[in-house]
């Protein structure tokens, strides 16, 4: 490189420019996702996989960002590895479908090179959680009760109970359920009983 002055011109140092690669724009189409049960059974929530890109990265590093129904962003983007799980770095509600977009970038000698975000893409199923609060559902003996039921939006719960190995597929007979409690239909020993809480289609016991 020259530069120059009224009193004359001077060059540089040999100088060498690198091109580093860019991946390019992650193909929505091909994001791999699954519902995967987390924290002990109380969460099921959707866990990307892949987020192929037509260039190959031999240092990947992920971004991703909430975003609406009309794909407008929400809130900050957030780094991002494989395997993990985006709704909840990002603070995405439970009981929707999480919906997301993705952007790759090559990191080279600490410089990103990032390609533009994906299209928007949405989770498989709504983000699931069965936790109550303030505390878990407790058993006196004779009844399930419990506060606040595990809030999902307008996904709202169905409640079997009887002995641990309770489950829909095999409905107790003559329980009697209301907002805040369910009564086995028969007599469960404490230690035996179970409360099965199902949202969504899918399923956690709670056992006392």
């Amino acid at each position: 490189m020259w530069g120059y002055n009224p009193a004359g011109c001077v060059a540089s140092a040999v100088l060498t420019a690198v091109a580093y690669p860019n991946p390019g724009q992650v193909d929505a189409s091909g994001v791999a996702m699954t519902m995967q049960y987390r924290q002990d059974g109380m969460v099921s929530d959707v866990r990307v996989d892949a987020a192929p890109t037509p260039n190959e990265s031999a240092n990947p590093r992920y971004y991703v960002r909430a975003v609406d129904g009309g794909g407008q962003p929400v809130g900050a983007a957030v780094g991002f590895q494989l395997g993990n799980f985006p709704r909840e770095l990002t603070g995405g509600d439970f009981g929707v479908a999480y919906r997301f977009v993705i952007r790759a970038c090559n990191v080279w000698s600490g410089v990103e090179v990032c390609g533009p975000y994906s299209d928007p893409v949405t989770a498989p199923a709504a983000s699931i959680t069965f936790e109550f609060q303030p505390e878990p559902p407790s058993y006196d003996g004779t009844t399930w009760t419990w506060s606040t039921p595990p809030q999902n939006g307008a996904l709202t719960p169905r409640y079997f109970c009887g002995a641990s190995t309770v489950s829909p597929d095999d409905p107790p007979d003559g329980q009697v359920v209301t907002a805040n409690s369910c009564r086995p239909g028969a007599a469960v020993a404490p230690g035996d009983a179970g409360l099965y809480v199902q949202i969504d289609g899918r399923g956690h016991v709670y056992r006392g």
